[in-house]
């Protein structure tokens, strides 16, 4: 499935990046070693409109777990573990009723290079390596090996408010498959935080996706010491099929014709998102925004809009970094040992 590298993943690292004393003491090193580590209780419910009753079409609310595990060996790499957990509550296509689904497991390694100009630049970039297994029902009965993300971000920010950055990442993603083609239907969960897939590209009952290119854009202004950020990302994604079996009967023109049920080789997603965020304590952080997977419709004729859509969800996102409070109530702790001295 494809994943969202920045539109989920941006405000996360802005509003609760990890706290750094300046004078840290080995309690405050060995806890922001795991400073990464994360909890996501994400609620999301569509709120476009439309009369077919069908799964795919009718309103939806669903609620999201995503654990990660977070690691920090210095300043400018960060290691990382992450598995979702999604409950359809209005489902009528899964196994059960409100059965949890689990998303991709995945891991992450990132690395910050060296700024061009030195550490006053305004300008940095870094390069990223990860992998998602196949944990999911979807992925499973698609015959997913592994996807491979490797990665390559450059950011630049502004004096403007409490700070106004840009973020561009490009994203290459083999996915290795035992089989060219999904064996059986299964539910695929569709939300901010683990992403989704439309139309030609479900990887149900058709040819799955070999390859996919990412493109993801970031914007995002913060305001009031940190407290408040605002921000816009997109996603777009192109993807190629594998190829179909050579047909001694057929041209090729037929058979990838999608009233044939060939479908076109190459697919298209999109994910647009507005987010607010608050800073509610330290390790903890609220955001409220709308999230829109888009791409091309079913029948591979034309593109539902990026912008807003039938799909189109509310969300409200409750974030907690646990150990960022730890470190916060620690370097507290030591000035009130200072103050008495």
């Amino acid at each position: 499935m494809a994943r969202i590298h920045i539109g989920a993943t941006l405000v996360l690292l802005l509003l609760v990046a990890p706290v750094h004393a300046e004078d840290e003491d080995p309690g405050s090193r060995a806890a922001s070693f795991f400073s990464g580590t994360s909890i996501l209780l994400e609620h999301s419910g569509s709120i476009g409109h439309y009369n077919d009753l069908s799964p795919e079409a009718s309103r939806n609310f669903s609620r999201t777990w995503l654990f990660n595990l977070g690691l920090a060996p210095s300043d400018d790499v960060a290691l990382s573990a992450g598995l979702g957990i999604v409950q359809e509550l209005t489902t009528s296509d899964t196994t059960f009723a409100n059965e949890a689904l689990l998303s991709d497991f995945a891991i992450d390694a990132d690395v910050i290079l060296p700024a061009p100009g030195g550490d006053d630049s305004p300008l940095s970039w870094g390069l990223g390596f990860g992998a998602a297994l196949p944990t999911s029902k979807a992925s499973r009965a698609a015959s997913l090996i592994v996807e491979l993300t490797p990665s390559a971000w450059v950011s630049l920010e502004a004096p403007l408010l409490g700070g106004l950055g840009f973020t561009y990442e490009i994203t290459p993603t083999p996915r290795l498959h035992r089989y060219t083609t999904a064996s059986t239907l299964a539910p695929i969960p569709c939300s901010r935080a683990t992403g989704c897939e439309l139309g030609t590209t479900l990887d149900q009952g058709a040819r799955n996706t070999a390859f996919q290119l990412s493109h993801d854009l970031g914007l995002a202004l913060t305001f009031a010491d940190d407290l408040l950020t605002v921000s816009t990302g997109l996603q777009l994604v192109y993807g190629k099929l594998y190829k179909l079996s050579e047909s001694p009967r057929y041209p090729e023109s037929v058979i990838t014709n999608p009233g044939n049920n060939g479908g076109s080789p190459t697919t298209f997603i999109s994910a647009f998102t507005v987010d607010v965020a608050l800073g509610l304590h330290e390790g903890v952080g609220l955001s409220v925004g709308i999230w829109t997977p888009g791409g091309l419709t079913e029948d591979g004729s034309g593109y539902y809009n990026p912008i807003g859509n039938r799909f189109t969800q509310l969300y409200l996102d409750l974030t907690i970094t646990p150990v960022d409070g730890v470190i916060a109530e620690m370097q507290r702790a030591k000035k009130r040992q200072a103050a008495a001295e």
